[in-house]
């Protein structure tokens, strides 16, 4: 058999149980997410009395809580697998970047007589983005900041303008470019977007802070990209070593399984973000918010299931009974990266209601319970897509140890385990191909 292929046909003399719905509807036509539970759930043999026995066990088959949910682990790490952008998009990016980077460094550029230091700040330095959902494009934010005291600049607009009109004008990115309160957008159609975000440094606070235009509130407004780097890459206990002579590259793609705990439960909450307000985009938390959230309340944790149950959970012992929850750059305190929700209180209120229900559901999800049931709770927090192939891949895991005859089942407790259980009974290699 290739694994690599489709699916096998079970054999014509297997028995089957009716297969239904979450809703618990007996359907002929399932939808995806219920077809690859089934097919899941119904790869095992029922010739014989052992086998329909073994099979029975399986239907009722249970994520069990162990001392680092490792079965839900499983199907969290398969997840996040599916919401990292691919090597295309990652080289994508990282060329787009490198063309701003040399544009801004021409003599023609506006910028170029202040020397200025081109960085990514935001989801790709810290190693969190996430595949955007159809049709929508991700984000790659880069900050120009430039050798010159802001003080001889005392209206900062004008700077964002300058840099508008610059790109604008370059036949290059004719059409692409976009004014923002704090930036310039260059769009690369239904790819992603560059979001150019200049910047001086700090007098006052000194140290990597800077200062950035605000054109609505038309001044400085105090910021660190590079300190909140530092301090989320510190979170992760990751060090990074970086040298800043010139324009610094974007850090390299990580595979999914190496990556810190933070990072995968980062981007858990920028999806989950993602679907639940996926009609409210106007009150959605922004990223930068739920990644400082994830990075305050972490508490190192070695499991994807007990960072994201831990971080959420005091994130919502977090929330004030009177006011709002202040979220300030933990590298420049001057900077409240939630100032949003203090002009916008039904942003905060959509908030608050929806972390209370994440934390509501994610104790749900760590439950023992069948895998239809975690399934649905996977899906309608992170996406049936992306937990449709999770679950098919997790199939064909399973798939491989029962060719293995490594897959044991404990007799009354329902539970699929990979190690030797004295008292289970072993799956027999199969060959799912039938008798005809």
């Amino acid at each position: 058999m290739d694994d690599g292929g489709a699916w096998p046909m079970l054999p014509t003399s297997a028995k089957w149980l009716p297969h239904k719905t979450f809703a618990g509807d007996t359907i002929s036509g399932p939808p995806d997410l219920d077809k690859t539970l089934h097919l899941v759930l119904y790869r095992v043999p029922r010739e014989t009395e052992k086998e329909v026995k073994m099979a029975t066990m399986i239907e009722q088959m249970t994520v069990q809580e162990t001392s680092h949910f490792q079965s839900l682990d499983e199907l969290l790490a398969r997840v996040c697998e599916k919401l990292q952008i691919t090597d295309t998009q990652q080289s994508q990016a990282e060329s787009a970047y490198e063309a701003i980077a040399r544009s801004l460094e021409t003599p023609s550029s506006p910028v170029a007589p202040y020397m200025p230091k081109i960085y990514p700040q935001g989801s790709l330095r810290l190693g969190t983005t996430v595949k955007p959902l159809e049709r929508d494009e991700f984000d790659l934010d880069i900050v120009c900041e430039l050798s010159l005291d802001p003080r001889f600049l005392p209206r900062p607009p004008r700077l964002i303008d300058a840099l508008y009109a610059f790109f604008h004008n370059e036949p290059r990115y004719k059409g692409k470019v976009t004014r923002k309160n704090r930036c310039v957008r260059v769009s690369y159609a239904n790819q992603f977007h560059m979001d150019i975000l200049p910047g001086c440094p700090d007098p006052r606070s000194g140290g990597t802070c800077i200062v950035v235009p605000d054109s609505a509130a038309r001044e400085w407004k105090a910021s660190n990209p590079k300190g909140y780097g530092e301090w989320f890459d510190s979170r992760c206990a990751i060090a990074i070593a970086r040298v800043l002579a010139e324009a610094e590259p974007i850090p390299a793609k990580e595979p999914t399984r190496g990556k810190a705990v933070l990072k995968l439960v980062t981007q858990l909450l920028k999806r989950w973000r993602d679907i639940e307000y996926a009609e409210r985009l106007q009150v959605a938390p922004i990223s930068i918010v739920l990644t400082t959230l994830a990075g305050l309340h972490f508490s190192g944790e070695m499991s994807v299931t007990d960072a994201l149950l831990g971080v959420v959970g005091r994130v919502v012992s977090a929330l004030p009974l009177g006011g709002r929850l202040v979220v300030l750059n933990p590298a420049n305190h001057d900077e409240d990266l939630s100032e949003k929700w203090g002009e916008e209180p039904t942003a905060y209120g959509a908030f608050v209601e929806g972390i209370v229900d994440l934390h509501s559901r994610i104790n749900e999800l760590t439950e023992p319970a069948p895998l239809q049931k975690t399934a649905r709770i996977l899906g309608m927090l992170f996406g049936e897509e992306v937990t449709t192939v999770a679950l098919s891949e997790y199939g064909r895991s399973l798939e491989r140890s029962y060719h293995e005859g490594q897959v044991k089942a404990a007799r009354h407790s329902g539970i699929l385990s990979g190690a030797a259980l004295a008292s289970g009974l072993t799956l027999r290699k199969h060959t799912f191909h039938g008798e005809n």
